[in-house]
């Protein structure tokens, strides 16, 4: 029950952000099982991992530029809006007509994950991209200054080390 309030309320955040380098929430949906479906805009180009697959020999160096631009001022919003994305990947941008990027997903991978979702070898345990990770993530619990165990959290710096 806390971790569906959770993502209501990462829902209501998203709903907020309004910026043309992140990815607009248009609302959700109880129709498609026991937890909200996000609605939001079909980009047909898909995913920057896919994009760059398909487009590698015709993409100039200043489309290319103009992509990581895109990622980085999405990024730089999204951190205004004291908004950690958390899993930054080529996965989680998405490319809008034109060759622009936009961010997707920020915030989603550790709630979903509490809610049962399926952890997979090349994420890490609570949500997130092993292959993009920040090396301080990667051990979830450390001792604080009084040997007790504390979690550590994606951070802003978190997610410039996996842009």
């Amino acid at each position: 029950q806390h971790t569906v309030q959770r993502l209501n309320r990462e829902i209501r955040v998203w709903l907020d952000l309004k910026h043309v380098n992140v990815l607009p929430l248009f609302g959700t949906t109880m129709d498609f099982g026991q937890f909200p479906a996000m609605v939001c805009p079909w980009l047909e180009d898909g995913p920057l991992t896919s994009y760059l697959e398909r487009r590698n020999d015709s993409l100039t160096t200043v489309e290319r530029l103009i992509l990581v631009a895109d990622v980085a001022v999405g990024l730089q919003y999204l951190h205004s809006q004291t908004v950690v994305h958390g899993d930054l990947s080529g996965s989680n941008v998405l490319v809008q007509p034109g060759g622009r990027a936009c961010i997707s997903d920020f915030g989603m991978s550790t709630l979903l994950s509490e809610l049962g979702g399926s952890t997979l070898p090349t994420s890490l345990q609570g949500g997130g991209t092993l292959r993009w990770a920040a090396p301080e993530l990667l051990d979830l619990q450390v001792p604080d200054n009084a040997d007790n165990l504390r979690k550590v959290v994606p951070t802003p710096q978190s997610d410039i080390y996996s842009f």
